[in-house]
């Protein structure tokens, strides 16, 4: 690789001056000059995200998302387990939960999830959290932390780094980061060595899911391939048949090996773009989550241009032969497009005309009249060229907060304009840029009137340095956290740059992550980096960072339709307490042949705020929050959740008063009815279930409930203690109480001798011939075919 130094002041202040005064200044032989246009295009962040607890393989994580400019929605997230090896990291597992989130100007939302890492993986793993919209636009990403899983690697394992991707007549094919470009329906094939870690043969099915841009777009198709075989142990390379969609586009397909319809594998995910997409909408974001009549709505449109298909089907070519066809090739086409907006309510009734502007800038405000009240905005948002052919459209659905809702169900048509027109505007940005611009021509006009005295050729670098301060006022932008473009006359390149927190002990560490996304097609590639620094400009001391660094020769290679996060910058929070801000700088060239282009942003942070303990040991940053439980463990039929309790740490002091990390349900023990089920008898619904103890089965003369194991007595029988008895002419008969071959001392102690006229027990035995089967003597009988002397058979 190239290597290039990129850190003196000089360098940087003579691009900068070539930027803005390239027409009195250029230089014999100097490169095409870099045109910088940079803007932030989301604020949405993810802060304070902590693994709450792990068992085994399963894990619960906690984090929260912030946005602090304009209202997001469409935002989709996802867990990535990454795996770190010598020279780079590979995503081994990514979860991407359903939800699709809706965030107003200035909301926090707290997220805890669910995280289960696949059985088979062992060792350590770094664990993130990445936000997306559907168009693939990074939104945000944090680090979670490390962890450890201890998995058996009991799984049949496609070895990513072998796989190529290939059309017909390719040999060697393409590594995974450079991806292909295809025309509609043509056969893409990947090659890849698979390894079965069993110690059994495997019969597996290749199962394949396709989504629109990235991984978290829509899904637009699945399938399955053709059988492999594996024997125990084997290694072999296969190849799989990739489906191919019919529309320009980019595309992510992600395969899975399953046998007998269990997954067994990690996932191969290849991207593919269909020939034939000119632009793209990015992302929408509006002024307001709803609309009165009358308003006029503010949509910021985010699109970008492709840059023209270079993919004539050759093998890979090295870096620099690219960046010299992208010259040659010249600038992104310039055709005129329009951009169209229509608003319509939750329900598709419409609430504004539908609006169309020619674009320009990549990040255009198109102003909507309202025409009628709208709650739960849609937004759709198309491109279109100037024959009316449509390049492409997006609806984003947008959720009014604050009881907005419930105002316009109770109150009707018109009952916003009065709650609308209170609402404060959100935009201070144009008086931030003209005292920037009024500060830059002050500062030129005492240049000019300085170096009329000194010799001319200093003049670059001062105005340099000076164009250079009003391009940080003008370009910078205040978030926590933003994802912005940096555009150029070879395409643009999308950054997102993080903070891991919002707040900072004095000395504690302060983690910058950074990630880029090209927007060329996939035979595309620039050179990208980042540098920052959290107390002061971007120079050449030791205060500012590069990412990635010397090392890795200040940059890396990014290619066209895919995203490359760069390593973590770490900094040492301030000693002092206040508010401060991080700068971070992003760049990219194309070597000597173009650039660099860049773009500032500044992100604010505070300092001071203190930690708090926690009661059972470690501490918590201000602001972080965890779950505690007055209880470590409730009994069976109860949840943690009714015992648990959010405590959180606001500048030392912990809300709040439970003291237990975990809490676990009791196992619930098997409760039953003990004794024998009394005869002639019905048990009460229900008593048999929902024991919380053993019962005895008892007689009751109805139901009472709670009470378990309750019998009540059939027709034609009364209770008489525990005892179900015949009740005939008015007389209960004991049945149980009677012995198997009573003596006449016992049958007339029983009561029974002495009463029975013969006639009646001729009836008894009538009506109950299958158990009285004998009657013995003429006062006294046997109820379970017993005989006895003297007895006889009616």
């Amino acid at each position: 690789m190239q290597t290039k130094t990129k850190t003196t002041i000089v360098s940087m202040l003579t691009v900068l001056s070539l930027l803005f005064f390239s027409d009195v200044l250029a230089q014999e032989n100097a490169a095409p000059e870099a045109r910088v246009e940079t803007e932030v295009v989301a604020t949405v962040e993810i802060y304070n995200s902590q693994i709450v607890s792990q068992e085994k393989n399963d894990l619960k994580i906690a984090f929260d998302f912030y946005n602090k400019e304009k209202n997001q929605s469409d935002v989709r997230y996802a867990i990535d387990l990454v795996k770190k090896f010598d020279g780079g990291q590979e995503l081994i597992d990514e979860y991407v939960f359903s939800e699709k989130l809706s965030l107003g100007e200035g909301e926090m939302i707290r997220k805890e999830v669910e995280y289960v890492a696949p059985a088979y993986l062992n060792g350590r793993y770094d664990l993130w959290l990445v936000a997306k919209n559907s168009a693939g636009l990074s939104l945000a990403m944090s680090s979670v932390g490390e962890v450890d899983l201890e998995g058996k690697n009991d799984f049949v394992e496609m070895v990513n780094s072998s796989c190529r991707l290939k059309k017909e007549g390719m040999t060697a094919g393409r590594k995974l980061e450079r991806s292909i470009e295809v025309d509609e329906k043509e056969p893409l094939f990947v090659s890849c060595d698979v390894v079965n870690n069993f110690d059994f043969a495997v019969e597996l099915v290749p199962n394949f899911s396709t989504y629109a841009g990235s991984s978290l777009g829509e899904a637009v198709g699945d399938g399955i391939g053709k059988k492999i075989i594996l024997g125990a142990g084997e290694k072999k390379n296969v190849d799989f048949a990739l489906p191919v969609k019919d529309v320009a586009g980019m595309y992510q397909v992600i395969v899975g090996l399953e046998r007998d319809g269990i997954e067994v594998s990690n996932k191969g995910r290849f991207v593919y773009s269909v020939k034939g997409k000119l632009a793209a909408i990015q992302n929408v974001r509006v002024d307001k989550d709803y609309y009165a009549q009358g308003e006029k709505a503010k949509a910021s449109l985010f699109w970008m241009r492709f840059f023209p298909s270079m993919d004539n089907g050759e093998e890979e070519l090295e870096p620099e032969q690219i960046f010299k066809k992208m010259v040659e090739a010249g600038s992104v086409p310039q055709i005129d497009i329009f951009g169209e907006i229509l608003i319509t309510d939750s329900k598709g009734a419409e609430c504004s005309d539908k609006v169309r502007n020619l674009l320009g800038k990549n990040n255009a405000d198109i102003g909507v009249d309202i025409r009628s009240d709208c709650v739960d905005p849609n937004i759709t948002a198309t491109l279109v060229a100037a024959d009316g052919s449509v390049l492409d459209s997006k609806k984003f659905q947008f959720e009014s907060k604050g009881g907005i809702k419930e105002a316009k169900e109770s109150q009707g048509p018109g009952s916003l304009v009065d709650t609308a027109n209170n609402k404060n505007g959100k935009l201070s940005a144009p008086r931030n840029i003209f005292a920037a611009f009024f500060i830059l021509i002050f500062c030129v006009t005492l240049a000019v009137a300085y170096f009329k005295k000194k010799r001319i050729n200093h003049l670059s670098i001062y105005v340099g340095l000076v164009i250079g301060l009003g391009f940080v006022l003008i370009a910078g932008s205040q978030a926590k956290a933003v994802t912005f473009y940096v555009n150029g006359t070879y395409g643009s390149l999308l950054y997102t740059i993080n903070l891991n927190k919002s707040f900072y002990n004095p000395g504690e560490q302060v983690n910058i992550t950074s990630s880029v996304f090209n927007t060329d097609p996939p035979s595309g590639v620039k050179h990208a980096w980042v540098s920052a620094n959290i107390i002061g400009p971007i120079d050449g001391t030791a205060n500012t960072k590069w990412s990635p660094g010397p090392s890795y020769g200040y940059g890396v290679f990014v290619y066209g339709q895919q995203t490359v996060g760069f390593p973590t910058m770490s900094f040492v929070a301030p000693a002092s307490d206040g508010n401060y801000n991080a700068t971070a700088r992003a760049y990219w060239d194309l070597y000597d042949y173009w650039g660099p282009a860049l773009g500032t942003v500044s992100i604010p942070y505070t300092v001071g705020y203190a930690s708090c303990a926690l009661p059972w040991g470690g501490t918590i940053a201000h602001g972080a929050w965890v779950t505690a439980y007055s209880a470590s463990s409730v009994v069976c039929g109860s949840t943690c959740a009714s015992v648990s309790q959010t405590r959180t740490c606001n500048n030392g002091v912990l809300s709040g008063t439970y003291t237990n990390q975990n809490c676990s349900v009791a196992a619930c023990p098997v409760y039953a009815c003990t004794g024998e089920a009394p005869v002639n008898s019905s048990l009460c619904a229900g008593d048999d279930t929902g024991l919380t103890a053993d019962a005895p089965r008892t007689v009751v003369d109805s139901c009472t409930a709670p009470t378990k194991c309750e019998y009540t007595c059939n027709a034609g029988y009364e209770q008489s203690g525990n005892l179900c008895m015949l009740t005939i002419m008015g007389i209960a008969l004991r049945f149980a109480a009677i012995p198997a071959r009573p003596t006449v001392a016992q049958a007339w102690a029983l009561e029974i001798g002495g009463k029975w006229p013969r006639k009646i027990l001729r009836q008894l035995a009538d009506h109950h011939g299958a158990r009285l089967r004998k009657l013995a003597c003429c006062f006294y009988f046997m109820t379970y075919g017993k005989t006895q002397e003297k007895s006889w058979v009616f």
